[in-house]
C-alpha cells in the first residue's frame, strides 16, 4: 500500500515533533479564528467636521443631509454639535442651529436659527451623552472600502457620542490611522471627514454659548432635531 505524500509528510511532522510542540503550533494557527478583531477604543475627546445624510426612515428630518463642526470631551463629559441642515432634494433651503452638551449639569444649551437671529434654549437633559459600551458586541466584518477610505468593518455597534436617532450600527475604522470613518444605520449615515482630531477640545467651545443668555422653554416647546 502506497501511503500519499501529504499524508506521508503529515506523519513524518507528527513524528518529528513532541506533542506537545506539535499542539502549541496547532494552537497557534488556530489564534486567528480564536480571536476575532475588534475596533480600536473611540477616542476620548476629538474635533471634527462631519455630514448626517439620514433615510426615509428618519422621524426627525427624513432624506435631509447635515454638515457641520462637532467638539466633544469624555472627561469633562461636554458636547458640542453645529449643524447646517435641510432636505435633499432642495439645497438652497438650509437652517442652521448648535447643540452643547453640559452633562455634569444635566443641561442642553440649543442654539436655533430665527430668521438668521441666534435664540438659546436651556433644556434639561439628564441622558448620558456617551456610549461607553458602544462595541461590546462589535462582529468583524473585514476589509472594505468606505468612501474611498480602506477601512475595517464592524456591525453590531452603536455610536460613542450619541445624538439625535440612535440604532444599531456598521462601523468603518480607518486602517491607516485607526480614527473612526462613518457609522451606518437604518436611519442615517455619519461620515467624518478626514480632519478628525483625536484632541481635548478648547474649554471655551463648550462655554462660549453662555453669552447669548440662555432662556427657559417656552411652553409647549417640542425639540425636533
Amino acid at each position: 500500500m502506497t501511503v500519499p505524500r501529504t499524508v506521508r509528510n503529515r506523519l513524518e511532522v507528527s513524528s518529528f515533533l513532541p506533542a506537545s510542540m506539535l499542539s502549541s503550533l496547532l494552537a497557534l494557527f488556530a489564534l486567528p479564528l480564536a480571536f476575532a478583531a475588534q475596533p480600536q477604543p473611540f477616542p476620548p475627546s476629538a474635533s471634527y467636521t462631519c455630514t448626517l445624510t439620514t433615510t426615509n426612515s428618519s422621524s426627525l428630518c427624513p432624506l435631509c443631509t447635515f454638515e457641520g463642526q462637532h467638539h466633544y470631551s469624555t472627561d469633562a463629559n461636554m458636547g458640542f454639535v453645529q449643524w447646517v441642515y435641510g432636505p435633499i432634494a432642495d439645497p438652497a433651503d438650509r437652517v442652521n442651529f448648535m447643540d452643547v452638551f453640559h452633562s455634569n449639569d444635566d443641561k442642553m444649551l440649543m442654539v436655533q436659527d430665527i430668521h438668521s437671529k441666534p435664540l438659546c434654549i436651556d433644556i434639561p437633559y439628564p441622558d448620558p451623552i456617551f456610549n461607553k459600551t458602544w462595541a461590546a458586541d462589535a462582529v468583524d466584518e473585514g476589509h472594505v472600502w468606505f468612501e474611498g477610505r480602506l477601512t475595517r468593518k464592524f456591525s453590531n455597534t452603536f455610536p460613542y457620542f450619541i445624538q439625535g436617532e440612535v440604532a444599531v450600527s456598521d462601523y468603518y475604522e480607518d486602517v491607516f490611522t485607526n480614527l473612526p470613518v462613518a457609522f451606518v444605520n437604518v436611519f442615517a449615515t455619519l461620515l467624518y471627514k478626514d480632519d478628525f482630531a483625536a484632541v481635548e477640545p478648547d474649554a471655551n467651545v463648550f462655554t462660549a454659548v453662555e453669552e447669548l443668555h440662555c432662556v427657559a422653554p417656552p411652553p409647549g416647546f417640542v425639540k425636533r432635531v
